[in-house]
């Protein structure tokens, strides 16, 4: 989670690539209030052919699932 936190940073937090990454290893230790909150974050910034599959994340997280 560190590295993904890092590129985030290195990032901006406006890549949705990094962002994603975090999200997913916020869910992988069950933080997944912070995985929705970064995940929604993504999802602003993903380009149009990414965003379904980045709502379909977001949904398994608010489902606490990985």
């Amino acid at each position: 989670m560190d590295h993904a936190a890092r590129a985030c940073d290195l990032t901006d937090w406006i890549d949705w690539h990094p962002l994603a990454a975090l999200a997913a290893a916020c869910a992988e230790t069950d933080q997944f209030e912070k995985a929705i909150r970064i995940a929604e974050q993504a999802i602003d910034y993903a380009p149009k052919a990414e965003k379904s599959l980045r709502l379909e994340r977001l949904e398994l997280y608010k489902s606490h699932k990985k």
